[in-house]
This record gives structure tokens, sequence and C-alpha cells, in this order.
């Protein structure tokens, strides 16, 4: 009996390379790995290849001058990827107490037929540049399978555990990739150069394993669940909505109140694309560096919202304080709404404390667009022979949003709310994303660099 186990694991691995070109215009690489890991059961192993091919086109045949350079490349890859120690057979706690302590069976049940997980890509991409440069295009499209993924589920109480490890059948992901370059001006002491970045990709849960026909991502239910479903995306978002009649009109109770429906899907939390744009300009030995970007869509429930809201001090909680709120809908018997009601009546009874609120009052449209970086700098002539060069710079990071997204309900009268937090800041690295509750504000960051060069 331990009260503290130090975890291990041994990964002994064997891997393989060959690059093979001819005459510098057609690349093949190839390469394979297997590795035995302590933590999978027998037989242990398990072996991933890869294999690319690139051919530079503007030296294989003869394109027009305005064409620079010309590259296609296309590659097929295997990543395996084990599991953490101790997932193959139950586990117990050991805590001091009366006599000799207490022995208490860990709340995550063990999985006795873990499986490695294996991630097969499929990736095709171009790179041009024309105009002797000035002009270039790197696009890419990718399609990846992730088979047996692990993922932590929450299990049901009667269960006798809290949660489990399980492989998850089979999560795609495919979108593109896209990058233009050019510049603009190049004119004298003056230059300009610009970069605009797109991203594009779309998640599908392909199967669960046998048996499964949802699993839930994480134990917590404040807000909303975070469930994947065969056909849905990885970490849909579902939650109580206000609920609507077969004509789509939202349904009042006999208080004036929303009448809801539990379990209903909300959004999720991933963007339909992101957007980078670069530019930097320069003239003789002054530079100016600007760098906007954002996402557009997703979903985002905001408990910091839900708990403004309880306590009245969000600006939207002064409309109707008199009372005088009459929500557009009908009642269970289809006659029209006439039950008047005050915002403090509405945000109570939403925000259930502030704590576990109805999730669509609270959910957001994530999107957002930000000055991410702004630098100024100046390069000194120098033409001494002891310091060679010398460059001092202001950069401002994370400067200020130039939009937030709006709620996704428009309640008449108080109208689309704007997201009263940085959507990015709410982003994690565990699988609970797309709800957040009191987290603290976004910093905004600037430095001052002096460099010499000896």
């Amino acid at each position: 009996i331990f009260s503290y186990i130090e975890s291990k694991k041994e990964i002994q691995s064997v891997y393989g390379n060959a690059e093979l070109d001819y005459k510098q215009r057609l690349f093949l690489d190839v390469s394979g790995r297997n590795d035995w890991s302590s933590t999978l059961p027998p037989p242990y192993g398990f072996f991933y290849p890869s294999i690319g091919l690139s051919g530079v086109l503007s030296e294989m045949v003869k394109l027009p001058s305005w064409v620079s350079f010309a590259k296609v490349r296309g590659a097929y890859t295997q990543v395996g990827n084990d599991a953490d120690p101790y997932l193959l057979q139950q586990t117990y706690t050991y805590s001091p107490g009366a006599g000799q302590g207490f022995i208490a069976r860990d709340g995550n049940r063990d999985i006795d037929n873990l499986k490695p997980e294996r991630t097969e890509s499929w990736e095709f991409g171009t790179d041009w540049r024309f105009l002797n440069g000035r002009l270039g295009v790197n696009a890419t499209v990718y399609k990846t399978n992730t088979i047996n993924q692990l993922i932590l589920i929450s299990l049901p109480q009667p269960s006798g555990f809290n949660t489990q490890y399980i492989n998850g059948g089979n999560v795609q992901n495919k979108g593109i990739e896209l990058v233009l370059t050019g510049t603009p001006i190049k004119r004298g002491n003056f230059s300009w150069n610009s970069t605009i970045n797109f991203a594009l990709n779309r998640n599908k849960v392909i199967t669960l394993p046998p048996g499964i026909t949802q699993a839930s991502l994480t134990t917590a239910t404040n807000f909303a669940q975070l469930l994947i479903k065969p056909g849905g995306s990885y970490g849909d978002l579902y939650g109580t909505v206000w609920s609507k009649n077969a004509n789509g009109d939202h349904l009042i109770s006999s208080t004036g109140l929303p009448a809801v429906t539990q379990l209903q899907k909300i959004g999720n939390p991933n963007p339909d694309y992101t957007l980078g744009w670069m530019n930097q300009f320069q003239y003789k030995h002054l530079y100016l560096s600007i760098l906007i970007d954002g996402r557009v869509g997703g979903t985002l429930i905001s408990g910091t919202d839900a708990m403004l809201g309880y306590f009245g001090v969000a600006s939207y909680t002064t409309a109707f304080r008199d009372g005088s709120l009459i929500l557009p809908g009908v009642m269970a018997d289809g006659s029209k709404n006439t039950t008047a009601i005050g915002a403090q009546q509405l945000w109570t009874q939403v925000s259930q404390g502030g704590t576990d609120g109805y999730g669509q009052f609270f959910a957001y449209d994530a999107t957002d667009f930000r000055l991410r970086e702004l630098s100024v700098g100046y390069n000194f002539p120098l033409k001494s022979n002891i310091i060679k060069s010398a460059r001092v710079s202001f950069t401002g990071r994370n400067l200020f949003f130039l939009y937030r997204g709006k709620s996704l309900l428009n309640i008449p009268g108080i109208g689309k709310r704007t997201l009263p937090v940085d959507p990015e800041a709410a982003i994690g690295t565990s699988s609970y994303q797309g709800i957040e509750s009191g987290i603290l504000p976004s910093t905004r960051s600037y430095g001052f660099n002096l460099i010499f060069s000896f």
C-alpha cells in the first residue's frame, strides 16, 4: 500500500527514414517507425509509416516568364500514440486514518482492451510565386482521421465510477489552408509587404465504439454538456434552450417567463474559419508592422455573463426594470402571451443563480477581430568598427478588439448583446471547450527593444 506512486512508463522505438531526389526537381521521403509502450496491452507495439512526394514544376517544365516558381506536393502519414500509465487495471488510493488507514477505488474505470491511437492524414499542396516573387500563393488541402482516439467520458453514478477512457471510434478533420503574399509597392526607399492567412477546418464524428450512441466529454453539466454523437462534431454543446412550437413561435409559461427544453444542441466552439492580415511598411530605416487577425463563427457560453445578469450589474438588465416586458411568443394553448414581467424576474430565472444558467440565453457567436500586434522600429545606420548595427523598436500586442460577437438570442426590446469576455481566453487545451465562467480579463502588453550587433 502506498500513499504516493511515481508514474513511470517505458517506450522503445525503431525508426527508419529515406530521402531521394532526382536532379533537385523531384523529391521522395519515406519513413517508418515502430514503438513498443509499457502502457499498452500485449503485443505492446504499433507501427506507423509516412510517404511524401514533391516536385518543382518550374524546374521540370517551361512556364511563362511571369511565373517565378512552382511546386506541388502530396503526403500520406500515420501517427501513433500510446496512453498514460495505469489505465489497464483498476487503481486504488490510500489515505491515512484510524487504524491502518483507508483504501478507496479510483473514480476512473480501467480499460482492459486499450488500443493505441492512430491518425491517418492525406495532404496535398502547391506553392506558386509570380512576378519575380512579388506575388505568392501557398495552398494546402488535408483530411485526417483519428482512429481509436483516447477520450475521457463521464459515467452514470449507478456504475460506481465517475469517468472512463474509451477508444473513440473515428473522428475526421478536413480543411484547407491558404497563404497569399505580395509586395504591392516597392519603389525607391519605400516598400510594402502584405500577407493574408486563411484556414478552414470541418470536424465530424464518423463512428463511436460499438454499443455507444453518445458520450459526454466532461462530468460538468453547468450551462451545457459537451457531447459527441455519430454525425455530429467533436465538442458539440447541448444545453437548455427557449422552447418553440411547430410553427417556430417561442413558448411562454403561465408566469410570462420563457418555457425551456433541456439537452438541445446550442452550437459548437470551433470557428468556421480563421483569418490573419500582416502588413509591413519600410521607409529608409523606419519600419512599421501591423497584424490583424480573427476567427469567424463558433459558439461560446458565458457563465460570466450569467453571473452579471443574475446580480443585475450587466447593462442590459437596466431595460424593463419597471415590469413592462411582454416576451413575444405563445402560451401552451396557442394564445398570445400578454403577461408582463420585469428584468429581475427574467434574468434571475434564466441565470439560475449565475452558476448554472440556461445555456442558450448566455450563448454568443464567438467571432472576434482584433489588432493583434503593432510594431514600430528604426534601424540606425552606423559606421562604427565596434557596433555594426543598432535597432530600437516598440511593440504592442493584443491591443484592442475591432469586433466581438453577439448573443445568439435576440430578445425584443433588449436586442443582441455583445460578448463580455475575450473568446480566446476561454479556449483551453482540454476537451472542456466553449463554456467559461469567471475567466480573468485578457492582457494587453507593451515591449521596448534595443538591439546592438558587434
